[in-house]
């Protein structure tokens, strides 16, 4: 078992009995599925809660929708305005139905 590549980061102004502490540390997740952690000797024995963030593998499944590519008049016809399109609304739009 290799040990990972780790950097730490301690926040917490005032260390109470109580405070929670956050140690931010970076490592691999091997073939497994496992995580292998080292915490700093400062770090007493008890309860922790573990939150892992993991970048998702760029996959050519889901179509990117922000970068999907436009092309104009790609869809003729299928967008149509109404002749009064321009036309001034009605009070009842503005005062909630009470002219």
């Amino acid at each position: 078992m290799s040990r990972p590549n780790t950097h730490s980061h301690q926040a917490s102004p005032n260390k109470g009995a109580n405070d929670m502490q956050a140690i931010e540390l970076e490592t691999e997740i091997d073939e497994n599925h496992e995580i292998h952690l080292k915490l700093p000797d400062d770090v007493q024995a008890g309860k922790a809660k573990v939150v892992v963030m993991y970048e998702s593998p760029a996959t050519t499944d889901k179509p990117d929708v922000g970068k999907s590519v436009r092309t104009f008049g790609q869809f003729p016809g299928a967008i149509t305005m109404s002749d009064d399109f321009d036309a001034e609304l009605p009070d009842e739009f503005w005062l909630g139905g009470n002219p």
